[in-house]
């Protein structure tokens, strides 16, 4: 058992944190000395407020604020969170974390990865670090209006995942690529702000407001150096590019009469990224002349909303509503001879910046036909045009129904459906050598769908002290005219929530949800050859399980109070394949993915005075995966793609939190 102790003046005298057998905690936690220390502050005095939770290494969060009602408030917030690292990670490159990533100086480079020493690898931490500072003024007057500015900055730092690879030979590429999972560094900051201006009467409303995003990447790209016999000497590839967002907006209510209210919006945005480009490729050999130093990237963002809502009558309400939302990219076209893998010249191609123009109508209405039963009715339409899409026009329509059941004091019943059909004009695949598909692939997002919506839920109250209520929602996408691409998604959501207040002093809640997901699609990998039909198809079946059970009571001894709460969930992923490509049905299943979380907290509160609050909490977790991407694989385990040899993820953890909170 270790034992953390911090001291804070005035606030807290004594801070006594303390962890047992303590390996990491989540995904947003890393600490290597085997404590996880957890502790919280509140201050209060007044309008002023100060607030800390989470106070570690790796981990914390910081609130203040303070002001005068009516008049003005300032605020200022800190926290930091760190992920969890990968297991087991480990690389043959040195200098991780630059933006340069180069092999030991007596390496002597390799056909196969299999050929790879493991006693070559280094550990290396792969995880990211983000911290925020945020600030905001408001300051307010008697006579309606309010003028608020936000700043904020967050800076993140620390490695991620990223694939490279080389080509070999273009004619048959899936089979002469050599690659390797590199550690990326991380290292960007974003600044937000925000001015805001208010002003508020009795029948109306106005907001303005200016929102600005700088995105700033310390790393323009990252290179390595190639570890294989064949391929380029060093490959480079482009990180996040630097882009700043600009938009201003307007929103306005009035009230038109005391059952009539109409709302009103405007913004206009635009995105700019203006990144120098890399050259097609490290050999000096292969690149030829771009045809601009930068993408110049130009994006205009303009949304117009209208709502009117009203109550016709004592009966009836009706609402209306209007969105007018617009993507025009001013982005330069031009044409590139881009080079594929540092090997060669793969073809002309011609970017397109994609625009469009959406317009969504919505009518609405509620009858409230007597206490006892009550409908709604939807109807909602979406009409869209797009330019350099597979798809330029497109319909949607949306209809959707709820009928309310009050059948008695003690029961609640409601049924809810829906059904939708989104249809486009011709699709016309893009041609290009580089982004060319089968003819008869279909991009879900655009392509003929129905969709269809059906849900009931039940409230039931057999006593005062026992609220029992459960739901069911089955949402079901069909693509009728997709031969190649995704052809059904089904999605189940089941809960079931009671709370039963056994007495004054002792209360008891449990949960259970339940979510199945069914997805089916088909693919064909004899395209470019002539035969371009289905020869292969795959189901995806996912199954998420939660269930949760707490018991609170209250006033166990005088000024303590008492609980415990317990959280299992689990998930399931099953993939099967039918594969035709032989001519001949071969059924086959990846192995599950599954993932399985145990919470247990023993929790209790003691005031020791009306200013004075303590609470300990005593928190056991354990979490385990299984995925067959990582598990049983070294880092050199294949013969073309050198892995950071990752395990699934696992966690255990028990540690102690103690708060108090003290009111001046």
């Amino acid at each position: 058992m270790n034992i953390q102790c911090r001291q804070y003046t005035e606030v807290i005298a004594i801070l006594c944190l303390t962890g047992f057998n303590s390996t990491s905690f989540g995904l947003e936690n890393d600490n290597d000395t085997g404590v996880i220390t957890y502790g919280s502050i509140s201050y209060e005095h007044g309008y002023e407020m100060a607030q800390s939770a989470n106070l570690n290494a790796d981990s914390y969060r910081l609130n203040i604020n303070v002001g005068k009602t009516a008049q003005f408030h300032a605020g200022l917030t800190a926290d930091k969170i760190t992920t969890r690292p990968s297991l087991g990670t480990m690389t043959l490159y040195e200098s991780v974390g630059s933006d340069t990533l180069v092999l030991p100086d007596d390496w002597v480079n390799v056909g196969r990865v299999e050929n790879i020493d493991p006693a070559d690898l280094n550990a290396v931490k792969i995880n990211t670090e983000r911290k925020r500072i945020a600030g905001d003024v408001t300051l307010m007057s008697g006579s309606g209006w309010q003028v608020s500015l936000n700043m904020g900055r967050d800076k993140k730092e620390g490695l991620k995942k990223a694939g490279a690879a080389f080509a070999t030979n273009t004619n048959e590429i899936v089979k002469n690529v050599k690659a390797v999972i590199l550690p990326e560094p991380v290292d960007h900051v974003t600044d937000r702000s925000n001015l805001i201006f208010d002003y508020q009467k009795e029948k109306y409303q106005l907001q303005a407001s200016l929102h600005v995003s700088r995105f700033n990447n310390n790393n323009d790209s990252l290179s390595w150096e190639n570890l294989f016999l064949t391929g380029a000497d060093v490959g480079v590839m482009s990180l996040e590019p630097d882009n700043t967002f600009y938009q201003a907006s307007l929103v306005g209510s009035y009230k038109l009469s005391d059952a009539t209210k109409m709302t009103a919006s405007l913004s206009s945005g635009i995105m700019k990224q203006d990144q120098p480009y890399l050259p097609y490729s490290s050999s000096d050999e292969l690149n030829g002349q771009l045809p601009q130093d930068s993408l110049d990237g130009e994006v205009l963002v303009n949304s117009i909303g209208l709502k009117v809502s009203s109550r016709f009558s004592e009966k009836l309400r009706l609402n209306a509503k209007y969105q007018f939302k617009e993507r025009d990219n001013n982005t330069p076209q031009n044409t590139y001879n881009p080079v594929l893998l540092d090997y060669s010249s793969y073809g002309l191609y011609t970017n397109r910046p994609y625009s469009y123009k959406k317009h969504n109508f919505d009518l609405g209405a509620n009858y409230q036909l007597n206490s006892a039963l009550d409908f709604d009715l939807d109807y909602e339409h979406d009409d869209v045009k797009r330019w350099r899409s597979e798809v330029t026009e497109a319909t949607e329509d949306m209809l959707t129904g709820r009928v309310n059941f009050n059948i008695n004091p003690n029961w609640n019943v409601a049924l809810s459906t829906g059904h939708g059909q989104r249809v486009g004009s011709n699709y016309v695949p893009f041609s290009d050598p580089v982004t060319t598909t089968n003819p008869l692939l279909r991009k879900f997002d655009v392509a003929d769908r129905l969709q269809h919506r059906y849900g009931v839920s039940v409230n039931y109250l057999p006593s005062d002290n026992l609220i029992i209520a459960g739901s069911m929602n089955l949402l079901q996408d069909e693509y009728p005219d997709t031969n190649i691409g995704l052809h059904e998604n089904d999605n189940l959501d089941t809960s079931l929530d009671v709370n039963y207040q056994i007495n004054e002093k002792i209360n008891l809640h449990g949960f259970i949800n339940r979510s199945k997901s069914q997805m089916s699609q088909a693919g064909s990998d004899a395209y470019p050859e002539p035969s371009i039909d289905p020869n292969w198809y795959v189901d995806i079946k996912d199954r998420f399980y939660s269930l949760g059970l707490g018991l609170e009571m209250l006033s166990v001894m005088p000024n303590l109070d008492m609980g415990i709460d317990y959280t299992h969930s689990r998930s399931r992923g099953r993939t099967i394949i039918n594969d035709l490509t032989t001519g001949t049905s071969i059924v086959s299943e990846y192995p599950d993915l599954i993932t399985n979380y145990k919470g247990l907290q023993l929790y209790g509160r003691y005031r020791f005075s009306p200013n004075l609050m303590g609470r300990l909490a005593l928190v056991r977790e354990k979490y385990d995966s299984s995925d067959w991407a990582y598990d049983d694989l070294d880092a050199n385990s294949l013969t073309s793609l050198l892995l950071l040899g990752e395990e699934s993820q696992r966690y255990s953890n028990t540690f102690v939190a103690f708060t108090i909170h003290y009111t001046f």
